[in-house]
């Protein structure tokens, strides 16, 4: 998710998060292909991602079936999660891009290494969600297709919001280290 991040910060597991050369990580944020692809076209793909989810969170909450209510729900719920994905994802590896764009090379000299420690995490919890949202669809909708005489039981609504809530809880403590993997090391200037 990152551009060669080891060579514009000295970046190690339980160290400091210290720029080893501030002008050579702007000026690797300053590329063309950098801002080509992080930029608009990362943008673009992130509304049309954003746009296609809440059309089909829309269409979802249109049946109305009871037998449906399960599966759409967990469908909705994989929509959601993408979409905080996509909205996370965007912040993330825009900023950046946006940042050497505007020419706010001092902003983003101060702030990345803050950025870093808190965006990235959070970055990280929400797609790891995202994936195991994928895993919990695609495991739900093995049980309907594939044991369908245990799916009324194994399958209902309540189930399924003990198995999310399950998953995200699992998924946020599993994460949690990401948070200490960075410091950043204040120089006082006095």
């Amino acid at each position: 998710m990152s551009v060669d991040e080891e060579s514009a910060w000295n970046v190690s597991v339980n160290s400091t998060l210290v720029p080893v050369d501030p002008a050579a990580s702007i000026a690797c944020a300053g590329t063309p292909f950098f801002l080509v692809i992080y930029g608009p076209l990362y943008g673009l793909v992130c509304v049309l991602g954003l746009v296609g989810n809440c059309l089909s969170i829309c269409v979802l909450r249109s049946g109305r079936s009871r037998r449906q209510a399960v599966s759409t729900y967990l469908l909705k719920a994989l929509a959601v999660s993408d979409n905080m994905f996509l909205a996370t994802a965007a912040v993330v590896q825009m900023y950046p891009a946006m940042a050497t764009v505007r020419g706010q090379f001092r902003h983003l000299e101060r702030i990345y290494p803050y950025y870093q420690i808190v965006a990235w995490p959070l970055a990280h919890i929400v797609q790891l969600v995202s994936v195991w949202m994928m895993v919990l669809v695609a495991c739900n909708r093995y049980v309907a297709v594939c044991r369908p005489l245990q799916a009324s039981s194994l399958c209902t609504r309540r189930h399924i919001r003990w198995q999310i809530v399950a998953m995200v809880t699992a998924c946020v403590v599993y994460s949690l280290p990401r948070f200490a993997e960075f410091r950043s090391e204040h120089q006082s200037t006095l």
